[in-house]
């Protein structure tokens, strides 16, 4: 392995979503990815749900996004940077990752975008590198499918994993919802799993989950961003690194109050928001 591994992984990103604009939510993203961090980066890790829905040309959304996707694709080429680019859940991606293939065709950036159950052997970073999209099957058949991956490539684990779907530790254990079970999955990944689908920052081991880049909807008022990541053959550091621009969410109670009182403690609650806060009213 190359050591040390220098990674940005960016989870959940959700281009064309209906409450926040794609241009905003990219521009965030850009602004992360100076010049100088760009030529100290490997990899950009992006474990699934580039995309929120299916749009069409016509949608100048489009333009944008392909546009933003062309000078993405232009700099990591320029500062030999990587991009590993996962298919998410179904309804979300619809398979417009192809968006990124068609535009390397001219550019030639080193883009591997994943679309099954995948294993990948790099072999300028030296590692191999397991890609589980979204609703691939039932969380046993998919833990066997990498079990035969394994088999066929003559290795124990995968170095690291990209991986979008949910985790048993996610959920409290009473809702019986499938999910793969994180205490095998461990084992299966021998340095990190970035995992995408679920939008709150956790860990369990060493799956990452940073939750999605930016605010999207109401219930998300904990901090968004993305993992920072450093790898050695001894050491592993991943620092989640905050999106101090993400959009607000905010929700007021007036439970219990007249109109003239509710009415008082709304106005005194949103005077400070910026323009576009979304804020629900309890």
């Amino acid at each position: 392995m190359k050591t040390p591994l220098h990674f940005k992984s960016f989870h959940d990103v959700h281009c064309f979503h209906h409450n926040v604009p794609s241009e905003e939510i990219l521009g965030k993203l850009g602004k992360t990815l100076t010049d100088d961090v760009l030529s100290s980066l490997d990899a950009i890790l992006i474990p699934g749900d580039f995309f929120d829905r299916l749009m069409f040309l016509p949608n100048e959304e489009v333009w944008f996004v392909k546009s933003w996707v062309r000078q993405f694709l232009l700099r990591c080429k320029q500062f030999n940077v990587k991009i590993k680019l996962l298919e998410g859940t179904p309804s979300h991606d619809r398979k417009q990752g192809v968006m990124f293939t068609f535009e390397n065709e001219s550019i030639q950036a080193d883009l591997y975008y994943a679309q099954k159950i995948e294993l990948e052997y790099d072999k300028d970073l030296g590692l191999w590198i397991l890609y589980i999209p979204d609703q691939m099957g039932t969380p046993e058949f998919v833990y066997d499918e990498v079990l035969k991956l394994y088999q066929q490539n003559n290795i124990e684990q995968a170095d690291i994993c990209l991986l979008h779907g949910q985790f048993d530790y996610q959920f409290p254990s009473w809702m019986k919802i499938s999910c793969h079970n994180s205490q095998m999955w461990n084992g299966l990944v021998k340095y990190f799993t970035v995992a995408g689908h679920i939008h709150n920052r956790s860990q369990q081991g060493n799956i990452y989950v940073a939750g999605s880049f930016d605010r999207l909807k109401h219930g998300e008022e904990e901090p968004k961003g993305h993992l920072d990541i450093t790898l050695t053959e001894e050491s592993l550091k991943v620092n989640f690194i905050e999106n101090q621009d993400a959009h607000l969410f905010k929700s007021v109670s007036v439970e219990g109050l007249v109109m003239e009182e509710a009415t008082g403690v709304i106005n005194e609650f949103v005077k400070d928001f910026p323009p576009n806060t979304f804020v629900r009213v309890i």
